[in-house]
């Protein structure tokens, strides 16, 4: 996440904020000015994570352990869930406000 994003990340299931979104990771939901977005729980576990980690680079690896531990997935899975998060948080790859990814 970029510095700017200023996340303030609660514990356990309580609502946290991401820049001017509220997130309710209980309902998995994602809401601002009067909008809400429904989001997969993979694409809401990934949030969590990178929100409880502003400012710092992340690799695929740490990010493919804490959202499908366990599990074998590939990176499509962690890029569809990417995609999904700035869908709804309306960010983009091109100028990215909140998640921001970097070449190999």
């Amino acid at each position: 996440m970029p510095d700017g994003a200023d996340p303030t990340p609660d514990r356990g299931d309580s609502v946290l904020r991401v820049g001017t979104f509220t997130v309710e990771p209980a309902l998995n939901r994602v809401s601002a000015g009067g909008n809400s977005v429904k989001l997969e729980p993979k694409a809401m576990a990934l949030l969590r994570h990178l929100a409880e980690r502003p400012g710092q680079v992340v690799t695929r690896d740490a990010l493919l352990a804490a959202v499908w531990p366990g599990v074998i997935v590939g990176d499509d899975s962690l890029t569809q869930a990417v995609i999904k998060l700035r869908k709804a948080l309306g960010d983009t790859g091109h100028a990215p406000a909140y998640i921001q990814t970097s070449a190999k």
